[in-house]
């Protein structure tokens, strides 16, 4: 057994032994006796004075009673905390009591939706949607500044609107496009006189170079719309052969101008159509006086021979008789006269020069003379309207229906 003696507030125990593990274990891992000793003190110390604050001689039954009750009586409590919380707050939530915060919250919110429902309605004048409306009404109501901006961008005479901006636009392109169809129509019409007035040429053409070439024995060949030895070119309107199998290439043209050089010029597409109908000379015919004053209506450059004849064909005869008789005499170069053929040549030249103004002459008077027949013509029909206006009053006076006063005829026949 174990001795405890009590001195003066300190407790000695000797012989005492202690059966529990988790103190066994504190005591295992101190590491010499004088830290077990200490700890032991603390043990027993924490241990007096834990019991001491819950009651000297209060075991461990009556401590779980207690506990027990004060458990029970902190849910009793808590229960009853939780009733009283959830009747209020069921209280507070009910809409139905005036004092309750969702009844003074529905309250409130009513009292926002009638405020804003105020300030949005139109019909007010005080409210923010009436002030806008009525601010929309000042701008661009009748009157306001964007009614006169419209106005004023709108209307056709005004010089800076945009309607007479876009008017004009309009006018200016309907312009242009009359302006252009007017042209193309133009550009038709003249392509269709042009043509015409081609045909025409080439039908008269055709006639005379056959004419004469009927006395030369020769083949005359329309190779216009054929293509020659230069691919697809068609250059060479004609082409003739002679009897000894000499061959001319005919270019006929019927417009003012006519250049004489030059990769546009005559010259140089007479010696195409030569290339391309493998011809020995070429002549042109001109419908017009087009080409320049030093060719003049007969024109001899080489084996190139430049006529100018509307059809009537005495140029025509003339430049292929011309070119028919060099290709035909071959004599020896030392025997020709070059003086000789160079005076006949100019004199030629001069003949046709005269033998073209001449017919030119010729041509007006007979212009001249049609007009004159025309206006005879329109003053025998006004001459023969008159006589029988004449003759229809005299009838009238005889037979007593004049309507006018009755003029002596005897008195105005001179």
């Amino acid at each position: 057994m174990s001795s405890i003696r009590l001195t003066e507030g300190t407790v000695y125990i000797d012989g005492l032994s202690i059966r529990d593990a988790v103190l066994a274990d504190l005591v295992g891992r101190q590491p010499d006796a004088e830290a077990v000793e200490h700890l032991l003190e603390r043990v027993l110390v924490t241990g007096a004075r834990g019991i001491a604050s819950m009651g000297v001689g209060l075991d461990l039954a009556d401590l779980d009673g207690r506990v027990a009750k004060s458990v029970t009586s902190a849910l009793i409590d808590f229960e009853q905390t939780i009733a009283s919380g959830v009747g209020h707050l069921a209280e507070q939530l009910d809409p139905d009591q005036r004092s309750s915060l969702v009844a003074r919250a529905l309250s409130e919110l009513t009292g926002i939706q009638s405020a804003f429902l105020a300030g949005v309605d139109p019909s007010r004048t005080d409210s923010h949607a009436g002030e806008l409306l009525a601010r929309l009404r000042e701008v661009v109501g009748p009157g306001g500044p964007v009614a006169q901006r419209l106005e004023e961008a709108l209307d056709p005479t005004a010089p800076n609107s945009s309607l007479a901006a876009g008017f004009a636009s309009i006018r200016a392109e309907i312009t242009a496009l009359r302006d252009h169809v007017s042209v193309q129509r133009g550009r038709a019409e003249e392509a269709v006189r042009g043509t015409a007035k081609g045909v025409d040429f080439e039908i008269l053409v055709d006639e005379a170079l056959r004419s004469a070439a009927r006395p030369l024995g020769a083949i005359v060949e329309h190779t216009g719309r054929a293509a020659g030895h230069l691919g697809a070119a068609v250059v060479g309107d004609y082409l003739i052969t002679l009897a000894n199998g000499c061959r001319i290439a005919v270019e006929v043209k019927n417009q003012r101008t006519i250049g004489l050089t030059g990769k546009q010029g005559i010259l140089e597409e007479l010696d195409r159509a030569v290339a391309n109908r493998q011809a020995d000379a070429a002549l042109c015919i001109s419908a017009e006086d087009a080409y320049p004053q030093e060719v003049g209506p007969f024109g001899v450059f080489g084996n190139r021979v430049l006529v100018v004849d509307d059809g009537e064909g005495t140029m025509i005869w003339t430049g292929l008789r011309w070119l028919a008789a060099t290709l035909t005499a071959q004599p020896a170069t030392e025997t020709i006269d070059l003086a000789a053929v160079q005076d006949r040549l100019q004199r030629l030249r001069s003949i046709c020069q005269k033998f073209s103004s001449q017919r030119s002459a010729l041509t007006e008077i007979n212009k001249s003379v049609g007009r004159v027949s025309e206006g005879l013509g329109e003053m025998r029909d006004e001459v023969l309207i008159l006589v029988d206006d004449l003759t229809r009053q005299i009838r009238l006076t005889l037979d007593g229906e004049t309507t006018g006063p009755v003029v002596d005829l005897r008195r105005h026949a001179g």
